[in-house]
Protein backbone atom coordinates (compact mmCIF):
# COMPACT_ATOMS: atom_id res chain seq x y z
CA UNK A 1 0.00 0.00 0.00
CA UNK A 2 1.15 3.14 -0.51
CA UNK A 3 1.62 5.23 2.18
CA UNK A 4 3.02 8.65 0.44
CA UNK A 5 2.01 11.96 1.06
CA UNK A 6 1.60 13.77 -2.22
CA UNK A 7 2.27 17.61 -2.31
CA UNK A 8 -0.70 18.09 -4.76
CA UNK A 9 -0.14 21.73 -6.04
CA UNK A 10 1.59 22.60 -2.63
CA UNK A 11 4.52 25.47 -3.28
CA UNK A 12 4.95 26.32 0.75
CA UNK A 13 8.33 24.48 1.66
CA UNK A 14 7.71 25.05 5.63
CA UNK A 15 4.20 23.49 5.40
CA UNK A 16 5.77 20.52 2.64
CA UNK A 17 8.23 19.77 5.13
CA UNK A 18 6.36 20.15 8.65
CA UNK A 19 3.65 17.71 7.36
CA UNK A 20 5.75 15.23 6.21
CA UNK A 21 4.93 15.42 2.86
CA UNK A 22 7.40 13.99 0.00
CA UNK A 23 9.96 16.20 -1.31
CA UNK A 24 12.57 15.94 -3.97
CA UNK A 25 15.65 17.22 -2.44
CA UNK A 26 16.67 20.16 -4.76
CA UNK A 27 18.89 21.62 -2.41
CA UNK A 28 21.93 20.64 -4.21
CA UNK A 29 21.47 23.68 -6.43
CA UNK A 30 21.59 26.39 -3.68
CA UNK A 31 24.96 25.29 -3.02
CA UNK A 32 26.17 25.95 -6.59
CA UNK A 33 24.87 29.49 -6.84
CA UNK A 34 28.15 31.41 -6.43
CA UNK A 35 26.93 35.06 -7.95
CA UNK A 36 24.42 37.21 -6.34
CA UNK A 37 21.88 37.81 -8.83
CA UNK A 38 19.65 35.29 -11.08
CA UNK A 39 17.21 34.66 -13.49
CA UNK A 40 15.19 31.44 -13.78
CA UNK A 41 12.52 30.53 -16.94
CA UNK A 42 10.63 27.46 -16.83
CA UNK A 43 6.76 26.67 -17.63
CA UNK A 44 4.44 27.17 -15.22
CA UNK A 45 3.63 24.75 -12.61
CA UNK A 46 7.02 23.44 -12.57
CA UNK A 47 8.11 23.65 -9.26
CA UNK A 48 9.46 27.72 -9.53
CA UNK A 49 7.75 28.81 -6.94
CA UNK A 50 8.69 25.81 -4.03
CA UNK A 51 11.95 26.20 -5.26
CA UNK A 52 11.67 30.19 -3.98
CA UNK A 53 9.91 29.07 -0.87
CA UNK A 54 12.97 26.62 -0.49
CA UNK A 55 15.69 29.78 -0.50
CA UNK A 56 13.63 31.93 1.62
CA UNK A 57 13.40 28.75 4.08
CA UNK A 58 17.09 28.44 3.84
CA UNK A 59 18.31 31.91 4.05
CA UNK A 60 15.81 32.67 7.28
CA UNK A 61 17.80 30.33 8.80
CA UNK A 62 15.34 27.52 9.28
CA UNK A 63 17.65 24.75 10.13
CA UNK A 64 15.09 22.11 11.44
CA UNK A 65 12.71 22.07 8.21
CA UNK A 66 15.97 20.87 5.80
CA UNK A 67 17.53 17.70 7.99
CA UNK A 68 18.26 14.62 5.85
CA UNK A 69 18.81 16.86 3.51
CA UNK A 70 21.40 17.65 0.94
CA UNK A 71 22.17 20.96 2.11
CA UNK A 72 22.64 19.84 5.79
CA UNK A 73 25.15 17.83 5.53
CA UNK A 74 27.71 21.13 3.93
CA UNK A 75 25.73 23.87 6.07
CA UNK A 76 27.44 24.89 9.57
CA UNK A 77 25.98 28.26 10.01
CA UNK A 78 22.62 28.93 9.56
CA UNK A 79 22.86 33.31 9.15
CA UNK A 80 19.15 34.43 9.33
CA UNK A 81 19.32 37.19 6.74
CA UNK A 82 16.10 39.21 5.69
CA UNK A 83 13.97 37.86 2.69
CA UNK A 84 11.58 39.89 1.04
CA UNK A 85 9.55 38.07 -1.36
CA UNK A 86 7.33 39.19 -4.07
CA UNK A 87 4.85 37.20 -5.94
CA UNK A 88 3.65 38.66 -9.19
CA UNK A 89 1.21 36.41 -10.50
CA UNK A 90 -0.94 38.26 -8.34
CA UNK A 91 -0.64 41.34 -10.20
CA UNK A 92 -2.52 40.22 -13.24
CA UNK A 93 -4.69 43.05 -12.90
CA UNK A 94 -6.80 45.19 -15.71
CA UNK A 95 -5.02 48.29 -15.41
CA UNK A 96 -1.84 49.63 -14.39
CA UNK A 97 -2.71 51.35 -11.42
CA UNK A 98 -4.77 48.63 -10.22
CA UNK A 99 -0.74 46.55 -10.55
CA UNK A 100 0.58 49.42 -8.60
CA UNK A 101 -1.28 49.03 -6.04
CA UNK A 102 -1.09 45.04 -5.48
CA UNK A 103 2.78 46.20 -5.71
CA UNK A 104 2.92 48.18 -3.05
CA UNK A 105 0.50 46.05 -0.38
CA UNK A 106 3.26 43.55 -0.92
CA UNK A 107 6.05 46.51 -0.31
CA UNK A 108 3.87 48.22 2.71
CA UNK A 109 3.55 44.19 4.18
CA UNK A 110 7.60 44.51 4.78
CA UNK A 111 7.58 48.34 5.55
CA UNK A 112 5.68 47.85 8.38
CA UNK A 113 8.08 44.70 9.47
CA UNK A 114 11.23 47.04 9.31
CA UNK A 115 9.77 50.14 10.21
CA UNK A 116 9.81 52.20 7.32
CA UNK A 117 7.44 55.22 7.23
CA UNK A 118 5.47 55.29 3.56
CA UNK A 119 2.39 56.64 3.04
CA UNK A 120 -0.37 55.18 -1.01
CA UNK A 121 1.64 58.11 -2.22
CA UNK A 122 4.93 56.92 -1.73
CA UNK A 123 6.34 56.40 -5.44
CA UNK A 124 7.17 52.39 -5.64
CA UNK A 125 10.78 52.95 -6.33
CA UNK A 126 11.37 55.71 -3.35
CA UNK A 127 9.44 52.70 -1.06
CA UNK A 128 11.72 49.84 -2.05
CA UNK A 129 14.60 51.50 -1.89
CA UNK A 130 13.80 52.67 1.56
CA UNK A 131 12.36 48.91 2.14
CA UNK A 132 15.79 47.47 1.27
CA UNK A 133 18.22 49.78 2.99
CA UNK A 134 16.12 49.59 6.47
CA UNK A 135 16.22 45.54 6.68
CA UNK A 136 19.87 45.35 5.64
CA UNK A 137 20.14 48.08 8.87
CA UNK A 138 17.54 46.50 11.28
CA UNK A 139 19.45 43.19 11.15
CA UNK A 140 22.91 43.75 10.23
CA UNK A 141 22.60 41.21 7.58
CA UNK A 142 22.39 41.51 3.67
CA UNK A 143 19.07 41.25 2.02
CA UNK A 144 17.77 38.35 0.01
CA UNK A 145 14.68 39.25 -2.52
CA UNK A 146 12.91 36.40 -4.40
CA UNK A 147 10.94 37.52 -7.25
CA UNK A 148 8.49 35.23 -8.29
CA UNK A 149 6.81 35.11 -12.02
CA UNK A 150 8.12 38.82 -12.88
CA UNK A 151 6.11 38.76 -16.22
CA UNK A 152 2.58 37.79 -15.27
CA UNK A 153 1.52 41.45 -15.23
CA UNK A 154 2.95 42.10 -19.25
CA UNK A 155 2.08 38.29 -20.00
CA UNK A 156 -1.64 39.31 -18.72
CA UNK A 157 -1.80 42.12 -21.38
CA UNK A 158 0.03 40.89 -24.43
CA UNK A 159 -2.59 41.55 -26.54
CA UNK A 160 -3.31 45.34 -26.47
CA UNK A 161 -1.91 48.27 -28.07
CA UNK A 162 1.63 48.95 -27.55
CA UNK A 163 1.24 51.63 -25.77
CA UNK A 164 -0.78 50.64 -23.17
CA UNK A 165 1.46 47.51 -22.40
CA UNK A 166 4.33 50.28 -21.80
CA UNK A 167 2.32 51.87 -19.41
CA UNK A 168 2.05 48.53 -17.42
CA UNK A 169 5.89 47.92 -18.57
CA UNK A 170 6.59 51.83 -16.55
CA UNK A 171 4.98 50.44 -14.00
CA UNK A 172 6.81 46.78 -13.01
CA UNK A 173 10.07 49.40 -13.65
CA UNK A 174 9.38 51.92 -11.12
CA UNK A 175 10.12 48.35 -8.55
CA UNK A 176 12.77 46.79 -10.52
CA UNK A 177 14.91 49.93 -11.73
CA UNK A 178 16.28 50.48 -7.92
CA UNK A 179 17.86 46.44 -7.83
CA UNK A 180 21.00 47.22 -9.34
CA UNK A 181 21.88 50.81 -7.28
CA UNK A 182 20.92 48.40 -4.29
CA UNK A 183 23.33 45.93 -4.78
CA UNK A 184 25.78 46.19 -1.87
CA UNK A 185 22.81 45.34 0.22
CA UNK A 186 21.60 42.06 -1.32
CA UNK A 187 22.69 38.58 -0.36
CA UNK A 188 20.99 36.76 -3.20
CA UNK A 189 18.41 37.97 -5.77
CA UNK A 190 16.62 34.91 -7.50
CA UNK A 191 14.17 35.91 -9.82
CA UNK A 192 11.65 33.72 -12.08
CA UNK A 193 9.19 33.84 -14.97
CA UNK A 194 7.99 31.80 -17.67
CA UNK A 195 9.58 34.28 -20.60
CA UNK A 196 12.74 36.19 -21.01
CA UNK A 197 12.07 39.56 -22.22
CA UNK A 198 15.05 41.37 -23.58
CA UNK A 199 13.66 44.49 -24.22
CA UNK A 200 12.44 45.02 -20.48
CA UNK A 201 14.58 47.00 -18.28
CA UNK A 202 15.37 44.49 -15.84
CA UNK A 203 17.56 42.55 -18.45
CA UNK A 204 19.16 45.80 -19.83
CA UNK A 205 19.65 47.37 -16.41
CA UNK A 206 20.99 44.47 -14.37
CA UNK A 207 24.01 43.28 -16.87
CA UNK A 208 25.02 41.37 -13.75
CA UNK A 209 22.13 38.76 -14.05
CA UNK A 210 23.38 35.60 -14.31
CA UNK A 211 20.70 33.73 -16.79
CA UNK A 212 20.50 29.90 -15.47
CA UNK A 213 18.03 28.89 -17.81
CA UNK A 214 20.11 26.43 -20.23
CA UNK A 215 22.86 25.59 -18.08
CA UNK A 216 23.90 22.27 -17.10
CA UNK A 217 24.61 22.62 -13.41
CA UNK A 218 20.95 24.13 -13.11
CA UNK A 219 18.80 22.13 -15.91
CA UNK A 220 16.76 19.83 -13.38
CA UNK A 221 16.51 22.70 -10.63
CA UNK A 222 12.89 22.40 -11.23
CA UNK A 223 10.48 18.96 -12.94
CA UNK A 224 11.89 15.94 -11.73
CA UNK A 225 14.27 13.32 -12.99
CA UNK A 226 13.88 9.59 -14.03
CA UNK A 227 16.59 9.00 -11.01
CA UNK A 228 14.98 10.91 -8.43
CA UNK A 229 11.57 9.51 -9.35
CA UNK A 230 12.50 5.80 -8.87
CA UNK A 231 14.33 7.17 -5.82
CA UNK A 232 11.19 9.46 -3.97
CA UNK A 233 7.90 7.52 -5.88
CA UNK A 234 8.83 3.80 -5.84
CA UNK A 235 5.38 2.70 -4.26
CA UNK A 236 3.54 5.19 -6.03
CA UNK A 237 4.98 3.40 -9.54
CA UNK A 238 4.04 0.34 -7.49
CA UNK A 239 0.79 1.19 -6.69
CA UNK A 240 -0.11 2.55 -9.65
CA UNK A 241 0.76 -0.56 -11.71
CA UNK A 242 -0.87 -2.97 -9.62
CA UNK A 243 -4.23 -0.64 -9.87
CA UNK A 244 -4.17 -0.99 -13.70
CA UNK A 245 -2.53 -4.48 -14.39
CA UNK A 246 0.45 -3.47 -15.20
CA UNK A 247 4.19 -4.43 -14.55
CA UNK A 248 6.49 -2.22 -12.59
CA UNK A 249 8.24 -1.20 -16.41
CA UNK A 250 4.41 -1.10 -17.83
CA UNK A 251 3.81 1.81 -15.54
CA UNK A 252 7.12 3.36 -15.49
CA UNK A 253 6.88 3.56 -19.19
CA UNK A 254 3.12 4.65 -19.40
CA UNK A 255 4.76 7.77 -17.37
CA UNK A 256 7.17 8.49 -19.49
CA UNK A 257 5.03 8.73 -22.40
CA UNK A 258 2.72 10.33 -20.45
CA UNK A 259 4.88 13.41 -18.50
CA UNK A 260 8.65 12.89 -19.54
CA UNK A 261 10.42 13.73 -22.03
CA UNK A 262 11.11 17.90 -21.24
CA UNK A 263 14.79 19.16 -21.79
CA UNK A 264 16.32 22.60 -20.91
CA UNK A 265 19.09 22.41 -22.99
CA UNK A 266 21.18 20.00 -25.70
CA UNK A 267 21.22 17.11 -22.93
CA UNK A 268 20.29 13.15 -22.60
CA UNK A 269 18.66 14.23 -19.19
CA UNK A 270 15.10 14.17 -19.72
CA UNK A 271 12.51 15.90 -17.12
CA UNK A 272 8.97 14.68 -16.15
CA UNK A 273 6.29 17.14 -15.15
CA UNK A 274 6.22 17.05 -11.57
CA UNK A 275 2.69 18.77 -11.58
CA UNK A 276 1.09 16.08 -13.74
CA UNK A 277 3.67 13.23 -12.06
CA UNK A 278 2.31 14.17 -8.16
CA UNK A 279 -0.96 14.14 -9.18
CA UNK A 280 -1.36 10.73 -11.43
CA UNK A 281 0.84 9.46 -8.71
CA UNK A 282 -1.91 10.67 -5.93
CA UNK A 283 -4.71 10.02 -7.68
CA UNK A 284 -3.43 6.58 -9.24
CA UNK A 285 -4.68 7.51 -12.62
CA UNK A 286 -3.03 8.92 -15.90
CA UNK A 287 -4.31 11.64 -16.97
CA UNK A 288 -3.63 15.10 -18.67
CA UNK A 289 -3.03 17.30 -15.41
CA UNK A 290 -1.01 19.88 -16.41
CA UNK A 291 -3.01 21.01 -19.61
CA UNK A 292 -6.26 20.38 -17.81
CA UNK A 293 -4.84 22.88 -14.77
CA UNK A 294 -5.88 25.66 -16.87
CA UNK A 295 -4.25 26.93 -20.39
CA UNK A 296 -2.45 30.23 -19.78
CA UNK A 297 -4.52 33.15 -21.20
CA UNK A 298 -1.25 34.55 -22.69
CA UNK A 299 -0.82 31.48 -24.73
CA UNK A 300 -4.37 31.56 -26.43
CA UNK A 301 -3.77 35.74 -27.11
CA UNK A 302 -0.41 35.05 -29.11
CA UNK A 303 -1.72 31.93 -30.81
CA UNK A 304 -4.75 34.37 -31.97
CA UNK A 305 -5.15 34.71 -35.69
CA UNK A 306 -2.42 32.41 -36.08
CA UNK A 307 -3.37 29.39 -38.07
CA UNK A 308 -0.97 26.09 -36.98
CA UNK A 309 -0.44 22.34 -37.88
CA UNK A 310 0.72 19.94 -35.56
CA UNK A 311 2.79 17.99 -37.31
CA UNK A 312 4.34 21.63 -38.29
CA UNK A 313 5.60 22.15 -34.86
CA UNK A 314 7.04 19.29 -34.03
CA UNK A 315 10.67 19.23 -35.54
CA UNK A 316 10.94 22.83 -35.84
CA UNK A 317 14.02 24.69 -35.89
CA UNK A 318 15.11 27.46 -33.84
CA UNK A 319 18.31 29.44 -33.77
CA UNK A 320 19.90 29.55 -30.52
CA UNK A 321 19.93 33.83 -30.27
CA UNK A 322 15.68 33.31 -30.79
CA UNK A 323 15.23 32.19 -27.37
CA UNK A 324 16.15 35.85 -26.15
CA UNK A 325 12.54 37.04 -27.99
CA UNK A 326 10.59 39.93 -26.26
CA UNK A 327 6.94 38.43 -26.30
CA UNK A 328 5.40 41.69 -27.26
CA UNK A 329 7.32 42.19 -29.97
CA UNK A 330 7.18 38.42 -31.51
CA UNK A 331 6.96 37.20 -35.19
CA UNK A 332 7.44 33.72 -34.11
CA UNK A 333 5.63 31.54 -31.76
CA UNK A 334 8.49 29.04 -31.44
CA UNK A 335 10.37 30.69 -28.56
CA UNK A 336 7.28 31.56 -26.56
CA UNK A 337 5.91 27.72 -26.91
CA UNK A 338 9.31 26.31 -25.64
CA UNK A 339 9.81 28.54 -22.50
CA UNK A 340 5.77 28.16 -22.07
CA UNK A 341 6.66 24.24 -22.26
CA UNK A 342 4.93 22.85 -25.14
CA UNK A 343 7.62 22.63 -26.92
CA UNK A 344 10.96 21.28 -25.64
CA UNK A 345 14.48 20.76 -26.91
CA UNK A 346 14.94 17.77 -29.22
CA UNK A 347 18.64 18.41 -30.05
CA UNK A 348 20.88 21.03 -30.88
CA UNK A 349 23.58 21.20 -34.09
CA UNK A 350 25.84 24.37 -35.34
CA UNK A 351 23.75 27.00 -33.31
CA UNK A 352 20.68 25.43 -34.18
CA UNK A 353 18.01 24.04 -31.95
CA UNK A 354 15.22 21.41 -33.09
CA UNK A 355 11.79 21.70 -31.11
CA UNK A 356 9.17 19.15 -30.47
CA UNK A 357 6.60 17.98 -28.12
CA UNK A 358 7.88 16.35 -24.62
CA UNK A 359 5.08 14.12 -24.58
CA UNK A 360 1.81 12.62 -24.75
CA UNK A 361 0.19 15.29 -22.61
CA UNK A 362 1.39 18.28 -24.22
CA UNK A 363 0.67 17.13 -28.13
CA UNK A 364 -2.61 16.21 -26.89
CA UNK A 365 -3.35 19.17 -25.06
CA UNK A 366 -1.85 21.62 -27.75
CA UNK A 367 -4.30 19.68 -30.10
CA UNK A 368 -6.77 21.08 -27.98
CA UNK A 369 -5.68 24.76 -27.98
CA UNK A 370 -5.32 24.92 -31.61
CA UNK A 371 -8.37 23.49 -32.07
CA UNK A 372 -9.87 26.20 -30.04
CA UNK A 373 -8.38 28.62 -31.84
CA UNK A 374 -9.54 27.62 -35.07
CA UNK A 375 -12.88 26.09 -33.98
CA UNK A 376 -13.79 28.78 -31.06
CA UNK A 377 -17.32 26.51 -30.65
CA UNK A 378 -19.30 25.81 -27.55
CA UNK A 379 -18.42 23.30 -25.57
CA UNK A 380 -21.30 22.14 -25.61
CA UNK A 381 -20.81 21.52 -29.20
CA UNK A 382 -17.52 20.34 -28.44
CA UNK A 383 -19.07 17.30 -25.69
CA UNK A 384 -21.76 16.36 -28.39
CA UNK A 385 -19.18 15.49 -30.90
CA UNK A 386 -16.89 13.85 -28.91
CA UNK A 387 -19.70 11.23 -27.79
CA UNK A 388 -21.54 10.92 -31.44
CA UNK A 389 -17.75 10.57 -33.05
CA UNK A 390 -16.01 8.12 -30.53
CA UNK A 391 -19.48 6.01 -30.36
CA UNK A 392 -19.33 5.57 -34.51
CA UNK A 393 -15.60 4.87 -34.57
CA UNK A 394 -15.44 2.37 -32.14
CA UNK A 395 -18.06 0.26 -33.84
CA UNK A 396 -16.59 0.85 -37.17
CA UNK A 397 -19.63 3.03 -38.75
CA UNK A 398 -17.09 5.43 -40.51
CA UNK A 399 -20.00 6.36 -42.89
CA UNK A 400 -22.14 8.33 -40.01
CA UNK A 401 -18.83 9.71 -38.47
CA UNK A 402 -18.05 11.14 -41.87
CA UNK A 403 -21.62 12.87 -42.13
CA UNK A 404 -21.04 13.68 -38.44
CA UNK A 405 -17.68 15.81 -39.62
CA UNK A 406 -19.12 17.03 -42.61
CA UNK A 407 -22.46 18.98 -40.75
CA UNK A 408 -19.58 20.42 -38.40
CA UNK A 409 -17.11 21.56 -40.31
CA UNK A 410 -20.18 23.51 -42.17
CA UNK A 411 -20.69 25.36 -39.75
CA UNK A 412 -17.43 26.83 -39.13
CA UNK A 413 -17.31 30.77 -39.97
CA UNK A 414 -16.36 31.09 -43.31
CA UNK A 415 -13.82 33.71 -42.26
CA UNK A 416 -11.84 30.69 -39.79
CA UNK A 417 -11.72 28.48 -42.97
CA UNK A 418 -8.19 28.30 -44.71
CA UNK A 419 -8.72 26.55 -48.37
CA UNK A 420 -5.87 24.30 -48.35
CA UNK A 421 -5.42 20.28 -47.77
CA UNK A 422 -2.99 21.13 -44.51
CA UNK A 423 -5.67 23.00 -42.74
CA UNK A 424 -8.29 20.32 -43.00
CA UNK A 425 -5.57 17.95 -41.99
CA UNK A 426 -5.05 19.56 -38.99
CA UNK A 427 -8.45 20.44 -37.87
CA UNK A 428 -9.43 16.86 -38.03
CA UNK A 429 -6.14 15.59 -36.17
CA UNK A 430 -7.09 18.00 -33.41
CA UNK A 431 -10.49 16.62 -33.51
CA UNK A 432 -9.34 13.17 -33.24
CA UNK A 433 -7.29 14.14 -30.76
CA UNK A 434 -10.03 15.74 -28.62
CA UNK A 435 -11.99 12.90 -28.87
CA UNK A 436 -9.00 11.05 -27.11
CA UNK A 437 -8.79 8.04 -29.93
CA UNK A 438 -5.03 7.60 -30.68
CA UNK A 439 -4.24 9.33 -34.48
CA UNK A 440 -1.23 9.90 -36.64
CA UNK A 441 -0.72 12.29 -39.56
CA UNK A 442 2.47 11.88 -42.30
CA UNK A 443 2.55 8.47 -41.52
CA UNK A 444 5.96 7.40 -43.86
CA UNK A 445 5.44 3.90 -45.64
CA UNK A 446 7.64 2.64 -48.38
CA UNK A 447 5.88 4.42 -50.98
CA UNK A 448 4.98 7.08 -49.67
CA UNK A 449 2.88 9.23 -46.67
CA UNK A 450 -0.68 8.33 -45.15
CA UNK A 451 -2.13 11.63 -44.26
CA UNK A 452 -4.35 10.24 -41.65
CA UNK A 453 -4.37 7.00 -39.46
CA UNK A 454 -6.98 6.71 -36.55
CA UNK A 455 -6.12 3.34 -34.32
CA UNK A 456 -9.27 2.29 -31.92
CA UNK A 457 -9.75 -1.34 -30.27
CA UNK A 458 -10.72 -2.84 -33.29
CA UNK A 459 -10.33 -0.66 -36.30
CA UNK A 460 -7.61 1.23 -38.63
CA UNK A 461 -8.54 3.65 -40.08
CA UNK A 462 -6.25 5.01 -43.35
CA UNK A 463 -7.50 8.35 -44.35
CA UNK A 464 -6.13 10.02 -47.95
CA UNK A 465 -6.99 13.82 -48.17
CA UNK A 466 -8.29 15.71 -51.18
CA UNK A 467 -8.87 19.52 -51.79
CA UNK A 468 -10.88 20.52 -55.10
CA UNK A 469 -10.36 16.72 -55.80
CA UNK A 470 -12.21 13.54 -56.15
CA UNK A 471 -12.36 11.50 -53.10
CA UNK A 472 -11.78 8.10 -55.86
CA UNK A 473 -8.72 9.88 -56.11
CA UNK A 474 -7.77 9.82 -53.08
CA UNK A 475 -8.89 6.40 -52.57
CA UNK A 476 -7.15 5.15 -55.46
CA UNK A 477 -3.76 6.75 -54.02
CA UNK A 478 -4.08 4.48 -50.97
CA UNK A 479 -4.25 1.40 -52.84
CA UNK A 480 -1.86 2.28 -55.56
CA UNK A 481 0.64 2.87 -53.04
CA UNK A 482 -0.16 0.21 -50.81
CA UNK A 483 -0.86 2.08 -47.54
CA UNK A 484 -2.52 -0.96 -46.16
CA UNK A 485 1.01 -2.67 -45.90
CA UNK A 486 2.51 -1.83 -42.81
CA UNK A 487 -1.25 -2.99 -40.79
CA UNK A 488 -1.95 -5.93 -42.59
CA UNK A 489 -0.64 -8.18 -39.79
CA UNK A 490 -2.85 -6.44 -37.42
CA UNK A 491 -5.85 -8.01 -36.28
CA UNK A 492 -7.75 -5.94 -36.29
CA UNK A 493 -10.09 -4.57 -39.14
CA UNK A 494 -8.76 -2.60 -41.51
CA UNK A 495 -10.78 0.57 -43.22
CA UNK A 496 -9.66 2.95 -45.73
CA UNK A 497 -10.82 6.09 -46.77
CA UNK A 498 -10.72 8.70 -49.37
CA UNK A 499 -12.43 12.12 -48.76
CA UNK A 500 -12.52 15.18 -50.62
CA UNK A 501 -12.87 18.71 -49.20
CA UNK A 502 -14.76 21.42 -51.26
CA UNK A 503 -13.53 24.82 -51.77
CA UNK A 504 -17.36 25.77 -52.39
CA UNK A 505 -18.86 24.63 -49.08
CA UNK A 506 -15.68 24.49 -47.17
CA UNK A 507 -16.30 20.81 -45.08
CA UNK A 508 -16.10 17.19 -46.82
CA UNK A 509 -17.43 17.62 -50.36
CA UNK A 510 -17.77 13.18 -50.31
CA UNK A 511 -15.48 10.10 -49.44
CA UNK A 512 -15.26 6.63 -50.52
CA UNK A 513 -14.59 3.91 -47.86
CA UNK A 514 -13.04 0.03 -48.66
CA UNK A 515 -12.65 -2.40 -46.37
CA UNK A 516 -10.50 -5.25 -47.65
CA UNK A 517 -10.91 -8.60 -46.25
CA UNK A 518 -8.13 -10.28 -44.31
Amino acid sequence: MDETRYPVDMQDFETLRQMGYAYVDKTPYIRRMRDTFYFLSRPRRFGKSLFLSTLDAYYSGKRELFDGLDIAKYTTTWTKHPVLKFDFSKANQDSPEEVDQVIKEQLATYAAQYDVPYDNSTLTTILFDRLVKAAFEKTGQKVVLLIDEYDAPILNVIDRPQEEIDRFRAVMNGFYSPIKGLTPYFRLVFITGITKFSQLSIFSKLNNLSNISMLEDFEAICGITEEELLANFTSGITALAEKHGLTFEGALDRLRFKYDGYHFLDSPTRIYNPFSIINSLAKQKFDNYWFGSATPTFLLKVLRGRTLSIEQLDGKKLLSDAFDVAIEHVTDVLPILYQSGYLTIKYFQSGVYTLGFPNDEVRVGMSNVIYDTILPESNNEKTALKGSLVDYLNNGDIESALRELQSFLASVPYDLVQNRENYYQTILFCIFKMIGVAVDTEVRTSQGRIDIVVHTERFIYVMELKFDKSSLSALRQIKSKNYAAPYATSPKQLILVGIAFSPDTNTLKDWRISRPKK
